[in-house]
């Protein structure tokens, strides 16, 4: 009669069950992780996105951006901005990147301008959309971002 040895011994590979004391580092590990996946979808280095929605609050030097698509930017359409007082936010940097078919007339683009907060306060970031030829006063859409510097 052949004996079953394996049957009798306790393997090298044997699987242990996990308790919470060994999984504990692995969820904090995961949990780590995903918080930085997190964050860094969440805000890009042009700083946190601004919402016309509710008061955008920023401490003094953070930056804060705003992407706003542009109808017909070929056809000289844009996004005017100007800030209520420049003593709480200044303008940083501001970029365009088509979002149409190259070569056609009037494509559309995603227009992003980025902010620094530079004193404690509050203003008013107002956007129009117009052709630049017309003035603003033609403005078909405006947009308001409150702002709140601590």
């Amino acid at each position: 009669m052949k004996l079953d040895r394996m049957s009798s011994t306790k393997h090298a590979f044997s699987p242990e069950k996990p308790t919470m004391r060994k999984l504990a580092p692995i969820c904090l590990l995961v949990f780590a992780l995903l918080q930085a996946c997190e964050n860094s979808t969440s805000q890009s280095n042009d700083g946190a996105l601004l919402s016309a929605a509710r008061q955008n609050r920023l401490h003094v030097g953070d930056l804060a951006h705003t992407q706003l698509e542009v109808y017909g930017s070929d056809g000289g359409y844009w996004w005017s901005w100007k800030i209520d007082d420049s003593t709480k936010v200044k303008g940083i940097r501001e970029t365009s990147v088509s979002t149409g078919k190259p070569g056609v007339i009037g494509a559309d683009a995603l227009q992003t301008v980025v902010f620094q907060a530079i004193s404690s306060g509050s203003t008013i970031l107002t956007f129009k959309h117009y052709r630049f030829g017309e003035g603003d006063s033609t403005a078909d859409s405006t947009i308001r971002y409150q702002i709140v510097v601590q």
